[in-house]
């Protein structure tokens, strides 16, 4: 009867403890991409999600769920990555995914607000990763400021415009296993961010970008390959 009693306590201690370590608030936004296409020649991503395929890489297909994950695969037609776009409202937040990589793969984050008018296509912030590099950049102060982008596209000299941006990106190297399921959180807190790979890996950024009142959208960017998988978005950055 002892052994019964402590294995139901040990039991009752392994739930409290389970329980302490969910989340205290839902996501307002999430996806396990567990549906399929009514027509698997179509982009029928569902769940709010957009793409740019149309407009892009003349309709082909690039996005696909398959395995209960959404998988993106860029054509070559194509003149942009392809762009995986959903719509909502956050300030503070806080996104988590899983994502897989091949070696040469590279996978974005981006927030963006198309009512801004002082940055190209209303970009924010991206938090961009690959196997060897973990970046976090305020946009709406460096690259994307829309003067500077003009530049760029001017033909203005590419080293004097990355010496322009320096403060507003913070890169680390990382080492990840490509082709394997990773981990990506990314908190925006006030005017810092951070991104952190499988809980190891880890990147802070304060910029006066970040703070930006209202993140309306949310998108995936791939210029190749990319696997992902259980997307859950807060909107506050301590869930």
């Amino acid at each position: 009867m002892k052994s019964l009693a402590l294995s139901a306590l040990l039991l009752g201690s392994l739930s409290l403890t389970a329980v302490a370590k969910e989340p205290a608030t839902k996501p307002v936004f999430s996806d396990q991409f567990e549906r399929s296409e009514k027509n698997d020649q179509k982009e029928e991503v569902g769940n709010g999600w957009t793409t740019n395929s149309k407009g892009r890489a003349k309709g082909d297909k690039q996005v696909d769920l398959k395995d209960g994950t959404l998988v993106v695969n860029i054509s070559p037609q194509a003149d942009h990555a392809v762009t995986v776009k959903q719509v909502l409202d956050l300030s503070d937040c806080c996104v988590r995914f899983r994502f897989q990589l091949g070696p040469k793969d590279q996978l974005a984050f981006n927030f963006s607000d198309l009512q801004l008018k002082t940055v190209h296509a209303g970009h924010i912030a991206s938090i961009k990763v690959n196997t060897n590099r973990l970046s976090v950049e305020d946009q709406k102060y460096g690259t994307m400021e829309l003067d500077r982008y003009k530049r760029r596209k001017a033909g203005e000299d590419p080293k004097k415009l990355r010496e322009e941006v320096a403060d507003f990106v913070k890169a680390e190297k990382i080492s990840l296993e490509p082709d394997v399921w990773h981990e990506m959180e990314i908190v925006i807190e006030g005017d810092t961010c951070t991104a952190t790979v499988d809980g190891k890996h880890s990147v802070t950024h304060q910029s006066p970008g970040y703070g930006h009142p209202v993140k309306r959208h949310v998108a995936f960017s791939v210029p190749k390959n990319a696997v992902i998988d259980d997307v859950r978005i807060w909107d506050v950055a301590k869930p």
